[in-house]
């Protein structure tokens, strides 16, 4: 309850005075008190750095892969690559394993650079594949957006998507039939590439936004017959 309201000075007392209990503190206990730093940016960067790796040895607690992501986004959104990265070496030579999460840090972190790094992004993507963990829709979609003024960038990645059996919400809609309708006919590409999203294209999908895109795709490069059998009647 302290962590949740932003009262540090109660919930690290009451971290205290369970050191002394027969209820000592545990990993969550204590991923609880470093995401209620980590909530107030960059002003509790300092005590959750001090948290994972002074207070938690010191109570004989090994940091889990909760607390890594909760230190790592913090400073992959206050300290920079280095700082997240560093997090990471730690991570992994205290052997516990990343997930998703732990991945998303870095992809924030690039995505928020100006201009956003692409390639990094990019790159994480085949670490997360070489590392056996699953590549999912937060992946994909950001992406996607980050490769939106290349078509056959943003079709290769709605492929890969939909081969690994990863399904797009309507943010992803938005971004790949977006990415269509802004290109300029002739294009194959951009009408195989519409095609196949307007096949996945459910009501549930049918956002204003991504309505708008389907309709002003098709438009451009489908006749009208063709854009309600692809859209399974959708845009009639």
């Amino acid at each position: 309850a302290y962590s949740r309201l932003g009262l540090p000075g109660s919930a690290e007392a009451l971290v205290r005075s369970m050191s002394s209990t027969s209820v000592p503190p545990d990993a969550f206990t204590f991923n609880t008190l470093a995401a209620m730093y980590a909530r107030m940016g960059s002003d509790g960067l300092d005590r959750l750095r001090q948290v994972v790796q002074h207070d938690m040895p010191r109570a004989g607690v090994e940091p889990d892969v909760v607390t890594y992501n909760t230190l790592m986004g913090a400073c992959a959104a206050w300290a920079g690559e280095a700082a997240a990265r560093a997090v990471m070496r730690d991570m992994m030579q205290a052997g516990v394993r990343p997930n998703a999460r732990t991945f998303h840090c870095l992809l924030e972190l690039y995505s928020r650079q100006e201009p956003p790094r692409v390639d990094m992004a990019q790159r994480i993507k085949e670490t997360m594949r070489s590392a056996g963990v699953p590549l999912d829709r937060y992946l994909h979609q950001t992406l996607l957006s980050l490769k939106r003024q290349s078509l056959t960038r943003v079709a290769s990645e709605w492929r890969d998507m939909r081969s690994g059996g990863v399904q797009p919400n309507s943010i992803g809609f938005a971004v790949a039939l977006g990415c269509c309708r802004h290109t300029q006919p002739p294009r194959e590409e951009a009408s195989q590439l519409l095609r196949e999203v307007l096949r996945d294209l459910t009501p549930e999908h049918l956002t204003e936004r991504v309505l708008g895109s389907a309709v002003g795709a098709a438009a451009t490069h489908l006749d009208r017959q063709e854009a309600c059998a692809a859209g399974g009647g959708l845009l009639r």
